[in-house]
């Protein structure tokens, strides 16, 4: 879209699921700091159940980077792709998969815009079992995320960094 002096917006394009796979029930969408890259993620209520990356061109038109998806394997366990956010420093994306109770942790190229799957957190694991991760959101100094539970009707403020399964209920 566009955005017009007086507040007006016009449409410059429109990419359907019938040309970008990853794109069937999609629900969310985040923009890099840069306005360069653009991620979605889809299947909270129906569809692919995945995570799309794509570049913004010269001509302010998208281009697929790529798309990760339970489907296609690269996404193992990950069911109801709902709240996407790009951590405050801009090397990670965090996605939650509501349905299957996971969190996708990806880390992201800031060159190219790719992003590599380096966890996927079952919430099973966490203390307490919470259940149905949905929305997501970052302290300002980008230590701690904090997830609201659908399921479970709560929130918790969750550190960043990697934790050994065996102990995280501790």
């Amino acid at each position: 879209m566009d955005l017009a002096a007086d507040g007006t917006l016009s449409i410059r394009e429109i990419l359907k699921s019938e040309h970008v796979k990853g794109l069937q029930g999609v629900t969310q969408v985040v923009c890099s700091s840069n306005g360069k890259f653009i991620y979605t993620t889809s299947g909270r209520f129906e569809g692919a159940h995945a995570i799309c990356a794509f570049e913004m061109g010269a001509d302010k038109k998208l281009k697929l980077i790529h798309s990760l998806s339970n489907s296609g394997g690269e996404l193992p366990n990950f069911s109801g792709g709902n709240k996407i956010r790009i951590s405050p420093d801009g090397n990670a994306i965090y996605v939650t998969a509501t349905n299957s109770n996971h969190i996708a942790c990806l880390q992201r190229d800031a060159k190219s815009g790719k992003l590599t799957l380096t966890e996927m957190l079952d919430c099973a694991e966490l203390p307490g079992t919470p259940k149905g991760p949905n929305g997501l959101a970052f302290s300002q100094d980008g230590k701690h995320m904090y997830v609201t539970w659908e399921f479970s009707k709560g929130v918790s403020p969750l550190l960043r960094g990697r934790v050994p399964a065996a102990e995280r209920g501790k």
